[in-house]
């Protein structure tokens, strides 16, 4: 199965875990692979290979969804999960802090908001996907940690 069948086994995980709580109606169809590397050519990006699987078996939620009587109820930690369109667009408004130096180089090669901004401004949280090996990161304000070696990894601890 190797590193696809990975994310799909804790993205099914993920989706049992969390059914209750929203209708299968708020996570979006998957994208095609044709899809994905259209939208790669147009913004000028290579997803890692990870993300790339999870965008073909969801692309995100409903924009609709984000928000209910009591808070969010996204469906990572109650964030909204990003589709790939969205997620792109954000890019310029991302509210990524700047990484230190280590960090820098992987940075510089890929950062993509996997969930929306929760909160107000720059303290609010989001997850991003940082560098070529798509490690997960939470921001918060001007503090990050990496949560998830990898999308699979990141889905996985979701659920402890």
């Amino acid at each position: 199965r190797g590193w696809r069948g990975r994310v799909q086994k804790a993205w099914e995980q993920l989706r049992k875990f969390a059914g209750g709580e929203r209708p299968a109606t708020s996570i979006q169809e998957g994208l095609t692979e044709l899809e994905v590397f259209q939208l790669e050519e147009e913004y000028n990006v290579m997803l890692p290979s990870h993300l790339r699987a999870l965008y073909l078996l969801a692309d995100g939620e409903d924009e609709s969804f984000g928000f209910g009587m009591h808070g969010q109820h996204g469906i990572i930690n109650g964030i909204r999960f990003l589709p790939l369109l969205e997620a792109l667009l954000s890019l310029p408004q991302a509210h990524i802090p700047t990484y230190n130096a280590e960090d820098d180089k992987k940075t510089k090669e890929f950062c993509l908001p996997l969930t929306e901004l929760a909160g107000f401004g720059d303290v609010g949280e989001r997850y991003v996907v940082v560098g070529e090996d798509g490690e997960v990161w939470k921001v918060s304000g001007m503090s990050k940690r990496r949560v998830g070696r990898d999308i699979a990894d990141f889905l996985q601890s979701l659920l402890r």
